[in-house]
């Protein structure tokens, strides 16, 4: 039962992710890049007001990511004591989906924090776009945010709950791509929309 929980939380963060993603012509696969990751100051993915800290210079290029250990390095406390569901996580030279989640035997607190980006090139009319699309898949909306207006991309938000679980999604959608941060929980969401968004903003440079 605890298990089983545990999987639906996984499943319902992927489907977020595959959503948010599907109308910008992504799938659900893994990873480019082989520097060491030079995570932007781009202020802490567990404050939802970081976005006014922030710089706002961005080139809207996305951080080099080789593995999902690259990324939870990014994420740090967001992730720290979240076990990698390797299962749920994949990478190859185009995209990065990694999943982290909580302990399967404590069904009361299940927490899943999943990361997808996918790297592929959209030009300013395509952003606009399949980031109105996408957020409307979602149930969200595309948000004003200084991060994202620096480099002529795009920032959503959305929440939703499925299987009786609160999600709360942020979106980065940059020239190089896009990131989708999910977070899914027992009783609530661990992060808020804009928390999440934060997260997403530390895999762009």
């Amino acid at each position: 039962m605890r298990t089983t929980t545990n999987t639906t939380a996984l499943t319902v963060a992927a489907g977020v992710l595959a959503a948010s993603l599907l109308l910008v012509g992504c799938s659900s696969s893994g990873s480019d890049g082989a520097d060491e990751p030079s995570g932007p100051e781009a202020g802490q993915g567990a404050s939802g007001s970081s976005s006014e800290a922030a710089p706002t210079d961005l080139t809207g290029q996305l951080t080099p990511v080789g593995s999902c250990d690259d990324a939870a390095a990014l994420l740090g406390d967001l992730v720290a004591d979240l076990t990698l569901q390797e299962a749920q996580s994949s990478s190859t030279d185009a995209a990065s989906t990694c999943a982290w989640s909580s302990d399967p035997t404590d069904a009361g607190d299940i927490r899943v924090i999943a990361l997808q980006l996918q790297r592929q090139e959209l030009s300013a009319e395509e952003i606009a776009t399949q980031a109105d699309a996408a957020a409307q898949q979602i149930g969200g909306a595309v948000v004003e945010d200084e991060r994202a207006a620096s480099f002529d991309g795009a920032a959503l938000t959305g929440t939703t709950e499925a299987a009786g679980l609160g999600v709360s999604i942020g979106s980065a959608v940059t020239p190089e791509g896009v990131v989708v941060v999910s977070a899914t929980g027992a009783g609530g969401a661990p992060l808020t929309p804009e928390e999440s968004l934060d997260a997403a903003f530390l895999f762009v440079e």
